[in-house]
Formats: C-alpha cells, structure tokens, sequence
C-alpha cells in the first residue's frame, strides 16, 4: 500500500511536458501554396473561388507519441470579419491525405483558413490559421488586359466590374517601365510602376 501511495504521488508530480500532445499543423496551403501572414504585403492569392486547402502535422520539431497516426481533421474558413464561411467538420483521415477542396464558393475578399487534427487515442491538436486573398474571376473582367505603347514605355489598360469592391491589389511583372489604368483612371505614379532598365547593360 506505500509503495502504491508512492507511486501515485510521483505521477501526480510529473511535469506537464510528459502529458501525450500533438504538435500543431504546419505548411497550410492554399492552392498549393503557403498561406500567408495577416497584414502580409505579398498575399497568397487562391487560384479560384473554391481553393484546395491541406496542412501537414509539425512532426520535426514535436515529434508525436510512437505509433501515433492522423484519425480525423477539420478545416475552417472564415471571413476576416470572424464569420464561417465554410466548416469541413471532423472528416476521417483515411489514406492520411490532409486536404480538401473549399465546399463553399468564396466571394472577393480576404479569408483566413484554419486546420485541427485527431490522433488515434482522439487528442486534439492546437489549431493552426494562416489568410488569403480571393481575387476576381474571369466573369469579372469585361474584357482582357490591352497592352499599348512601345518598347520603352508601356501601358496596361484593364477593364472590370468594381460593383461591391471596396479595396483591391493589383500585382504587375514586365520588363520596363508600365503605366497602369483600370476602368480608364491611371494608378501609380506618371512615369510608372518601375523606371526602364536595359537588360544587356546589367
């Protein structure tokens, strides 16, 4: 009976370190890339309005229980006001493939996607969230972008439905300087997003 007592009181002394956790999700992807951070000025931007969503458990850094496999998980999307978009619930792991295609189409804006998962012995993990931007589709857009100007100096026309937009970002790569209009106003500055370089003097 000491010995019993004894033993009790030592388990009951073990630091919380000892205790089965889970270590959270990790890479959270958004049509196959990382998601990105809130306030982030290069935001992940979904490919479509039902984005592919998926995460993999830490398992480096906090290296589960021996034997431990993935039962269940759930991911979440909410609108950065806080409201659910779109909720998976706990769906059963199978063949351990963590993702899922968006149930729900999304409207323009920003949504931050969160990812939960169960082991065999069902305990929880931490939940891990990143963001992204859901752009315009190409209903949205009234005509192509229209390329003008010559070799030095170019202008990007483009043509959309801003009916309901309250904010947008508009990402520009080509070579040399480029004047940008949407629905006829320029944006930016008057000689261009970028000063002209020539590439065979670099």
């Amino acid at each position: 009976r000491v010995l019993t007592m004894a033993l009790a009181l030592f388990a009951s002394t073990l630091p919380p370190l000892l205790a089965s956790t889970l270590p959270p999700p990790q890479r959270l992807l958004v049509d196959w890339q990382l998601g990105s951070i809130s306030g982030s000025a290069t935001p992940t931007v979904a490919a479509s309005d039902r984005p592919h969503l998926s995460f993999v458990p830490d398992l480096e850094t906090q290296p589960p229980r021996r034997g431990a496999s993935v039962s269940q998980f759930q991911i979440a999307v909410h609108s950065t006001a806080g409201s659910l978009a779109w909720d998976s619930g706990r769906v059963a792991a199978g063949d351990g493939a963590l993702a899922l295609p968006c149930g729900a189409a999304l409207p323009v804006g920003t949504f931050s996607f969160s990812a939960t998962y169960w082991d065999d012995e069902g305990v929880q993990s931490p939940t891990a969230s990143t963001e992204f931007d859901v752009g315009l589709s190409a209903e949205d857009w009234t005509t192509a972008a229209e390329w003008l100007g010559g070799a030095e100096q170019k202008e990007l026309r483009f043509f959309v439905n801003t009916s309901g937009v309250t904010r947008a970002r508009l990402f520009v790569a080509a070579p040399g300087g480029v004047v940008v209009s949407v629905n006829g106003d320029a944006i930016g500055d008057a000689v261009g997003l970028s000063a002209w370089t020539e590439p065979s003097k670099r």
